[in-house]
């Protein structure tokens, strides 16, 4: 399972990233994007459970 943590940090990187100059801001919006596509992959890997209780 993916730390909760994981897309705030990336988020926040790139947030400061963008603000400083380093990154722009296409690349931080493609960065938070991602980072919502991983976590909503990951809630619903967590969901696969069979009525009986058991993974699949």
């Amino acid at each position: 399972m993916i730390q909760r943590r994981a897309g705030p940090g990336l988020k926040g990187a790139f947030l400061i990233a963008t603000l400083v100059g380093f990154t722009p801001l296409w690349m931080a919006i493609l960065a938070d994007s991602g980072a919502t596509v991983v976590v909503t992959a990951n809630a619903l890997r967590l969901l696969r459970i069979d009525i009986t209780g058991s993974p699949r």
